[in-house]
């Protein structure tokens, strides 16, 4: 069946368009999907980008335009590494897309909520073209601050996850709330104008895979933490709390855990390679990027237990732990131990990751240690354990 769509608007949702389409002709989404655009299995979420060349045949544009210009495939691609991204937009087009880009359309719908529209670009919209529509921008996750004009957003009663059903009802139309009344954050307007221009992501254009190196030089150069300094993922947590507030982070499903392994912690630790969504990366950066008082919380790595003692002290009670573990492995025969095992065996491997420096005594222990039989990777004659320390090295 030949059917021409109407005109996609700016920022318009493809399933804004799909849903003007139905409207105009007396559609329901089934015989749309089945007869129209010819995918009878095509699963008709709000938030989508698969099925391009059907969408593209009856909206009359490219394939390139409905998905950089109608999706939210720019902004949940946005911080893929270069492989997975390559292989996003291999797949994008394809005729399976819609099943295989599952974990990266979540990135567009983690802390989505419900469909969101600003009142005044909807009035404005009405003034233009006759209608409202649903704008890629107003309902991405997290984004409860219109980018454009700086007011709250209205909040429908459809969710933007809902699968299966596209429903018909535009902006403007049934029961919405509005998310304040009073003029918004500063942080919340940043982090919709962050998202806005996520979707304007491109080959060779978008962020990309961002370092822990990364956030933690802005963390250094905004003042919260200090050159050499380790980070406290209980401060950082306490950050983000303070900047967006418990109550948004926990309605987005981005609360941190109240522990030092919590997802704000891992982004600015090397080599953790877990993926993280994009609203993720916006929450940090904002965050990180707040302007810092002297009675502000650092994030500064501050040692409890053990490691917080005076180093004389600490190094004189550890050194003589690990020899009387070293010599209890020495008299087994033992091999093949990691020098971190030996470490917890003495109950020292914190304070020894953390201020090794300061612990002469301790490290020739763990020299002789590394030197001996029972280490799994065994120093030869002649090395040396540090090679900042050059005077401490196993004899030839």
């Amino acid at each position: 069946m030949t059917l021409q769509g109407p005109r996609l608007y700016p920022d318009e949702l493809v399933s804004s368009g799909l849903i003007r389409c139905c409207r105009r002709y007396g559609l329901t989404t089934k015989p749309l999907r089945s007869v129209v655009l010819e995918v009878p299995y095509w699963q008709s979420r709000f938030l989508c980008f698969n099925s391009l060349s059907s969408l593209a045949r009856v909206f009359r544009v490219p394939e390139e335009i409905i998905l950089w210009e109608h999706t939210t495939f720019p902004y949940a691609s946005a911080f893929l590494d270069e492989v997975t991204y390559s292989k996003a937009l291999e797949c994008v087009a394809g005729e399976a897309a819609g099943s295989r880009l599952g974990a990266i359309a979540q990135n567009a719908t983690v802390g989505g909520g419900f469909r969101r529209y600003c009142s005044e670009c909807a009035a404005e919209d009405r003034a233009n073209y006759g209608e409202s529509y649903w704008h890629r921008a107003h309902n991405l996750p997290g984004v409860v601050v219109c980018h454009t004009h700086g007011r709250y957003l209205r909040a429908s009663d459809i969710p933007v996850d809902m699968a299966f059903r596209l429903d018909l009802g535009l902006p403007s139309e049934g029961r919405s709330r509005v998310g304040g009344r009073r003029i918004p954050p500063q942080q919340l307007l940043r982090l919709a104008q962050a998202s806005a221009s996520a979707l304007l992501s491109r080959p060779g254009s978008r962020p990309g895979p961002t370092s822990a190196e990364h956030y933690r030089a802005i963390a250094r150069e905004h003042g919260w933490l200090q050159e050499g300094s380790q980070v406290s993922g209980l401060n950082l947590n306490r950050l983000l709390a303070q900047t967006f507030g418990d109550i948004f982070l926990d309605r987005w499903g981005v609360k941190p855990e109240q522990k030092e392994s919590s997802w704000p912690s891992l982004m600015l630790r090397d080599r953790c390679g877990v993926p993280f969504v994009p609203l993720k990366h916006m929450l940090l950066d904002i965050a990180l990027r707040s302007p810092r008082n002297e009675s502000s919380l650092h994030l500064n790595h501050q040692p409890s237990g053990p490691s917080a003692r005076r180093a004389s002290e600490l190094d004189a009670v550890a050194s003589r732990s690990a020899r009387a573990v070293l010599k209890a492995l020495l008299a087994s025969g033992e091999t093949g131990v990691t020098t971190e095992a030996f470490l917890r065996q003495a109950g020292y491997f914190r304070a020894y990751r953390e201020r090794f420096r300061e612990l002469p005594r301790l490290r020739a222990v763990v020299l002789k240690f590394r030197a001996g039989s029972a280490s799994v990777k065994r120093l030869s004659p002649g090395r040396k354990l540090y090679r900042s320390l050059p005077d401490e090295s196993i004899p030839a």
